[in-house]
């Protein structure tokens, strides 16, 4: 139902790697390191300007220097802002995952100590608990698609497992797919195994209520000859 791509936060050297396509993780779970010894001295740098600043407020305030002391308070509020920046950037050298799920894709092991330039796509998690699967739907089928109809779903790697499924949208204009012209519709899933894995293929069978015998036997042939002769 949500899947996430995670780019590069902030340009820098790719350190270290903690996770991989086809790892399941955690909310929070670290990803990826980014070097940040650079930030490290800039922010050790704001702390002894900010204790500088300290010094010299009290000590414009033990010799009745308001002005002085006033300067120095604004100095501190000053570092104070970039020493906050600076934190804000410490904290993006730590790529961590966004909610429980699965790592679809992306394998960095190789890009180790490679510098990495803003928004390069890192990798693509998917969540586990909720699941959204897209159904092909023909053409003949167009007119009776709408939200809320119901039918089952059978995986191609377990066929005997069918799960109930209900249509929640219908993409309102149809797609080349395979070789044929069809109407994506999206779908829930009411029973979701533990087995299931993004990506997965199978057969689904989509409720329209019913019809008179002679019409389900006659209608394809009917409909041939209708758009093939014009009767």
């Amino acid at each position: 139902a949500e899947a996430r791509h995670i780019g590069t936060p902030a340009a820098g050297v790719l350190l270290s790697v903690h996770a991989l396509a086809g790892d399941t993780v955690e909310k929070g779970q670290l990803l990826a390191v980014f070097d940040d010894t650079e930030l490290q001295l800039q922010r050790s740098q704001l702390l002894s300007e900010l204790r500088i600043a300290q010094i010299n407020e009290n000590r414009a305030i033990s010799e009745g220097q308001g002005v002085d002391a006033e300067l120095a308070r604004a100095e501190q509020e000053l570092t104070r802002s970039k020493l906050q920046e600076v934190d804000r950037q410490i904290e993006l050298t730590r790529v961590v995952a966004p909610f429980d799920g699965q790592i679809l894709s992306g394998d960095l092991r190789s890009r180790v100590g490679e510098t990495m330039a803003l928004g390069t796509p890192m990798f693509e998690i998917a969540r586990l608990d909720e699941w959204t699967i897209d159904v092909e739907m023909p053409q003949r089928s167009a007119a009776d698609l709408r939200a809320g109809r119901v039918g089952t779903f059978a995986p191609n790697a377990r066929p005997e497992e069918v799960s109930s499924l209900q249509l929640t949208r219908v993409q309102p204009v149809a797609k080349p797919v395979a070789g044929k012209t069809v109407y994506i519709t999206e779908a829930e899933l009411s029973d979701v195994h533990d087995w299931m894995k993004p990506g997965m293929e199978g057969m689904a069978r989509v409720s329209f209520g019913k019809r008179p015998v002679w019409w389900v036997a006659s209608h394809r042939i009917t409909d041939y000859f209708r758009t093939k002769f014009w009767l």
